[in-house]
């Protein structure tokens, strides 16, 4: 039993190797880490999309009943139309089962792991079948699963194009339909193929637009050369079966959707876009670090050079090597390079109405053609030389290794560890339906984007609410306006300038009423420190909000219509001892506007006050009579600061240029019997460094006077 499937054992062993040489560290931390690079201000990944798709075709179905082709619970408040999305919808479908009991990132990576090992056995099976020849046919199978395209597609965690499998899988059930005679089995063998040809359709347009200029010329050629008579009319008609187990689950799901979306307006790929994400000849013999997921590598080509001149074998051979040509050619996108010379991809362009704007993906299906090409050509020598075949198990190792290096597998595969936050698990435990705003803003689309904070959609499969932040392969042109025209949210996403404090905190509360939004939730990580200050320092001040929690880099701040609504009033409240100390490891959530970073000030860690002349603290205080004291320095002289507590003014206190301590009295008549209060401390004047030394020290920040501490005791 083992001797007779020893090959196939084999062929999966060394796949399997492959797959551990390329994707190292993505296995050994299988179940906790996700592939890419980076989690930083300015870093673009599709990760959070791609998670998103799995949670969201299940959540959809399974959860809420609804057709998952369209969805409000990405870029909230719209409801998008979802079939011109990587959407991904088979896996969404066949892992939901899972998703009850094992962790999406689990589940993702089984997903990307397996599909290397997959695609290259089931090329292995298919050019079995035409060589006759298991190393041949083991090596093709690694040169195909095994580019450094499908490698760098694994790194940015493109689920959506990483199974390559399918296409080996459709030329099978077309080669069983071919040589089956049985006429239940052929009908069994038509069926699978239109199955899958509809499955497909619901991984990702990309399979479609492969798998076509093949299997088209494959399909009629096999057709002609291997049926005769009658033979080719009932294979012909097994066409119409093929095309009912296709197009009859396509007209439930997603043709629908895609009727719909022909009357959206969708913004047209340029075709210097369109040409930029070409491929480039260049690359055939030298390498692009930047560019390396558009790389075919060096190896195949040469392959197929040294294959020209071997194989004697007619139209297979040469139809293989057409077909792995002409996609090739797609591949070179509108124009040959920089030449200006017109190619096929400009009708390819126009026919799909400017909407494929990536034509290097087509080295996908010529990698599969050519292939087949060399293994044919290959084989068809060795039947000739016999006296190679002793030398047919190292010259296929030293295929492997040339494999290795030219993919670049040996390079540790990149993986991040995402922050696994409590504040999303208590979210999700929560049944209702809302909305959440997280900070940075960031809405995109494959033509369109503000950055940034589209991959916190990554967390939507913990907490499972409508998120306005969010990534979808296709808008319509007007989809980012809603965002767009916020001057908030533009802000919110680092796009603009902060707008007034008055018109962010109107904007902010009549945004959290209309759109139901119940959590803000700040990543402070993803923002520049400047930014980052500013939003808390706006947030801590705004009425409708609580501090919830605070965990690492994640601020979270929980909408309230009374101060009773706040959960966690403690973490707005000074410590039992009644001292804030400024500068220290966390004041934040007392910070409002009007202060920079914690810095040392001639000697204790504190704040400066600027930037603006009135710096506001928020903080919980009991309501009585309390005696102030807090530590300041000015930095102009005769700084005077001007103190008031929710819009009571209390007192005016002249601060010296050396650290000193002041004090005042603050009546409880002015304090509320629960809530926050607001203190105000109002400067004279702001002035910089450099402009009081002529320039002669760097600092052009506008400073009032510095801050060690507050002390909030009862007055006596």
């Amino acid at each position: 039993m083992i001797r007779r499937f020893r090959s196939h054992l084999l062929a999966l062993a060394l796949y399997l190797v492959l797959t551990f040489v390329a994707l190292d560290n993505l296995v050994l931390h299988l179940g906790t880490a996700i592939p890419g690079v980076g989690l930083g201000v300015d870093v673009w990944r599709d990760y959070g999309a791609l998670y998103w798709n799995l949670w969201w075709v299940k959540h959809a179905l399974f959860n809420l009943h609804v057709d998952p082709m369209f969805s409000n619970y990405v870029l909230y408040p719209q409801t998008i139309n979802l079939s011109s999305h990587a959407l991904t919808l088979t896996f969404g479908l066949l892992t939901a089962p899972l998703q009850s009991v094992l962790d999406l990132k689990l589940i993702f990576n089984g997903i990307l792991v397996g599909s290397f090992i997959a695609s290259g056995y089931l090329c292995f099976l298919f050019l079995r079948r035409h060589v006759r020849n298991d190393w041949l046919a083991a090596l093709g199978g690694a040169l195909f699963a095994f580019t450094p395209t499908t490698l760098q597609r694994a790194i940015a965690g493109h689920l959506n194009l990483i199974p390559l499998w399918w296409l080996p899988l459709a030329f099978l059930l077309w080669d069983g339909l071919i040589a089956e005679r049985r006429p239940r089995w052929r009908l069994i063998w038509a069926a699978g193929l239109g199955l899958v040809f509809y499955l497909i359709l619901m991984t990702d347009l990309n399979f479609v637009l492969w798998l076509v200029p093949l299997l088209a010329p494959y399909a009629i050629y096999t057709w002609l050369v291997e049926c005769r008579g009658a033979e080719r009319a009932r294979v012909a008609g097994l066409a119409l079966v093929v095309a009912a187990f296709a197009l009859g689950p396509a007209l439930i799901e997603p043709i629908p959707a895609i009727l719909q979306a022909r009357s959206i307006d969708f913004p047209r790929a340029s075709l210097e876009t369109t040409q930029f994400y070409s491929y480039q000849l260049r690359w055939l013999i030298a390498r692009d670090p930047d560019r390396m997921g558009d790389s075919v590598g060096q190896l195949l080509p040469l392959l197929t050079i040294l294959s020209v001149p071997l194989g004697r074998r007619g139209g297979k051979r040469w139809l293989w090597l057409g077909l792995g040509l002409g996609t090739f050619i797609l591949a070179l996108g509108p124009y040959l390079n920089d030449t200006g010379v017109p190619l096929p991809y400009l009708w390819v362009h126009e026919w799909m109405g400017g909407q494929y704007r990536t034509p290097v993906r087509f080295t996908t299906p010529a990698t599969l053609a050519l292939v087949m090409f060399v293994c044919l050509s290959v084989s068809d020598w060795l039947e000739r030389k016999s006296a190679f075949l002793r030398w047919q198990p190292w010259l296929i190792g030293l295929a492997l290794v040339g494999l290795v290096f030219d993919s670049g597998m040996l390079a540790p595969f990149p993986i991040m560890f995402v922050p696994d936050y409590r504040i999303y698990h208590e979210i999700g435990r929560d049944s209702e339906e809302y909305a959440l705003l997280e900070v940075p803003v960031g809405p995109s689309s494959g033509y369109g984007e503000f950055r940034r904070g589209q991959h916190l959609q990554y967390y939507a499969y913990i907490h499972h609410k409508q998120i306005i932040n969010g990534s979808v392969s296709r808008l319509p042109s007007n989809g980012l306006d809603i965002y767009e025209l916020s001057p908030l949210l533009r802000w919110l996403a680092g796009r603009s300038t902060p707008p007034s404090l008055d018109a962010a905190s109107r904007e902010l509360a009549e945004k959290l009423d209309q759109w139901d939004m119940r959590y803000v939730l700040v990543h402070r990580d993803l923002m520049e420190a400047e930014q980052a200050r500013g939003v808390i320092e706006f947030f801590n001040i705004q009425p409708e909000l609580c501090l919830v929690d605070q965990q690492d880099a994640l601020s979270a701040y929980r909408r309230i219509h009374s101060w009773s609504d706040c959960p966690r009033p403690e973490l707005s409240a000074v410590s039992a001892k009644g001292m804030l100390n400024l500068g220290e490891a966390g004041d934040e959530p007392f910070i409002g506007p009007g202060w920079y970073d914690a810095e040392n000030v001639g000697g204790p860690q504190a704040r400066w006050a600027g930037e603006i002349a009135t710096s506001t603290l928020r903080l919980v205080l009991p309501a009585q009579d309390l005696r102030v004291r807090f530590k300041a320095a000015a930095y102009p002289a005769d700084q005077v600061v001007s103190v008031a507590i929710n819009n009571h003014p209390l007192v005016s206190i002249k601060l010296g240029n050396d650290w000193a301590e002041y004090e005042f009295v603050v009546p409880g008549d002015v304090l509320p019997a629960s809530g926050p209060s607001l203190i105000t401390l109002t400067h004279a004047r702001l002035e910089s460094a450099f402009d009081r030394t002529g320039g002669s020290v760097l600092d052009r920040r506008p400073l009032a006077a510095a801050y060690d501490y507050f002390v909030f005791e009862p007055a006596r």
